[in-house]
């Protein structure tokens, strides 16, 4: 009797390979399937007036479709040999690898619009999941599927992170964020006037030069009422005098605005109104808008 080789043997592990493409794909189609099934929902739920705002907010609820994707993926493995263990940590551990990354860049700056910016830019991983999928079906030997699976989305998404970290990280609004300190301690209204006597902080060097736009921030368009220079702040330094460059320190400053320079047929934006905005500039750059840092005032202001 011939005894049996190798090659009589059924290739259990090549069929495992076969198993683990099959449910990681499984995953991917649901991720996409749960993706359609957020934009058609967008219309019931959030009645947008546009294709794009439905599409912006299936976009923002992507991690609904990645669970959604998880879920088809773990029931299809369960109705075959059981729970499909590495192809389900294959679907999880790259979203896993991001959100971390993704913590830590939001602990460090925990910004809204870099939250905003980074949720958006998220679901494009999804495409990089397809690339891995590919990769393991160019490739079929058993060996390095895993890998094969997981690292196109790993890399892809730091990297998408990376492209919206780094602009965040080296901007004015980073770099300066705990610069500038900013408070309005008391207002008066005299010679048809508002003044604010306000307290600025500098808590990092630079050469700055300030200047304060219109009281309040109202719309005024180009109309007969608004005349620029009239609307724009008065800036006097207290005892301290004016910043020098690379002075640090706190500094009294009266900022001054023509009352008529806000007309009274003009209504205000509510998260504006009586707020005193200073803008701070590079000295030898003035075009250069370094930081913006604004008070409220005291309700004397409103009388």
């Amino acid at each position: 009797m011939k005894a049996a080789t190798a090659h009589d043997i059924p290739d259990a592990t090549a069929n495992d390979a076969a198993r683990f493409r099959s449910l990681f794909l499984s995953g991917v189609l649901g991720w996409v399937a749960g993706t359609i099934l957020l934009f058609a929902a967008a219309w019931p739920l959030t009645k947008p007036e546009t294709f794009s705002e439905a599409l912006m907010w299936s976009v923002a609820h992507w991690w609904i479709a990645f669970a959604f994707g998880f879920v088809v993926l773990v029931v299809r493995g369960a109705l075959g040999k059981g729970f499909p263990g590495a192809a389900a940590a294959a679907y999880l551990l790259p979203v896993v690898v991001i959100a971390g990354a993704t913590g830590i860049c939001l602990a460090i700056y925990p910004n809204a619009g870099f939250w905003e910016e980074i949720l958006g830019c998220l679901p494009v991983v999804l495409v990089f999941y397809v690339f891995g999928f590919l990769w393991m079906l160019v490739r079929k030997e058993e060996r390095q599927q895993f890998a094969r699976g997981v690292l196109p989305p790993i890399i892809g998404g730091l990297m998408i992170l990376t492209f919206v970290a780094v602009p965040v990280f080296t901007s004015n609004a980073f770099l300066y964020r705990d610069a500038f300190g900013f408070t309005v301690l008391k207002t008066t209204q005299r010679d048809g006037k508002i003044v604010a006597e306000a307290v600025l902080d500098i808590r990092k060097p630079g050469n700055y030069q300030f200047a304060a736009p219109q009281f309040g921030f109202y719309e005024l368009g180009n109309g007969p009422d608004f005349n620029p220079e009239k609307a724009k702040g008065e800036i006097s330094w207290g005892a301290a005098g004016e910043p020098k460059e690379g002075k640090t320190g706190t500094f009294p400053v009266q900022i001054r605005w023509e009352r008529s320079a806000v007309p009274a047929s003009m209504p205000a934006m509510p998260e504006f109104n009586n707020t005193a905005i200073l803008e701070v500039r590079d000295a030898k750059k003035p075009d250069v808008l370094v930081y913006t840092v604004s008070a409220l005032l005291p309700d004397e202001t409103k009388k």
